[in-house]
């Protein structure tokens, strides 16, 4: 890029749609997650609102009664919402075209209750959720192969010493990052590999 040359992205669409459901002016989106169909913006209501991708068609509200949603995160094709609301719940919303409305909340996860979840990340099949806290420790939601409406069931795979603060995932691999180190975990040995010889911040 040249110098003193200023590079601006520019959205020439109309999304005043994505403001029309809320009903107050108190009600904020804090974040935004999206997929190939749907859009989806968490408020600090509790509420997910979720539009259609292609024409910002209001679609619907996913409730959550756990406090304000502080991530949404979309399974790689689309079909699984992860919602993070306060008090360390994490919520699953399942999608299907066969249902009105299409959204069904299947899973509500209390197994980091009291804390703050920091990452968020499905695996490449979307068999898989991890997400970790500021706690140190990963947690694990895996997912069923059809469709369900009972618990499903999650587990802490690793606890670190420091909050958690990325997650990534490579088949069984998991590469996390806290607020002092990285580590490659592996998942079915438990073998840890730190990346680096030197901690964070030094």
């Amino acid at each position: 890029m040249a110098e003193g040359c200023i590079n601006l992205l520019l959205n020439t669409k109309d999304t005043s749609e994505l403001f029309a459901p809320l009903p107050s002016a108190r009600i904020k989106y804090a974040c935004i997650a999206t997929s190939s169909q749907h859009i989806a913006l968490g408020a600090n209501s509790g509420g997910v609102y979720c539009f259609a991708r292609d024409t910002l068609k209001y679609v619907q509200l996913l409730t959550n009664k756990e406090g304000p949603v502080s991530q949404v995160k979309f399974s790689p094709d689309g079909s699984w919402l992860a919602v993070v609301t306060g008090g360390g719940h994490v919520a699953l919303w399942e999608y299907s075209v066969h249902k009105a409305p299409p959204w069904e909340r299947c899973h509500a996860s209390t197994l980091l209750k009291d804390a703050v979840v920091k990452a968020l990340q499905w695996d490449g099949k979307g068999a898989r959720l991890f997400y970790g806290d500021d706690q140190g420790r990963v947690a694990l939601i895996p997912l069923p192969k059809r469709s369900i409406v009972f618990k499903l069931p999650d587990e802490i795979v690793y606890q670190a010493k420091e909050s958690i603060v990325q997650i990534d995932v490579y088949q069984d691999t998991l590469l996390i990052s806290t607020t002092a180190q990285c580590m490659l975990y592996r998942l079915v040995s438990r073998k840890v590999v730190q990346v680096g010889t030197r901690t964070k911040g030094r």
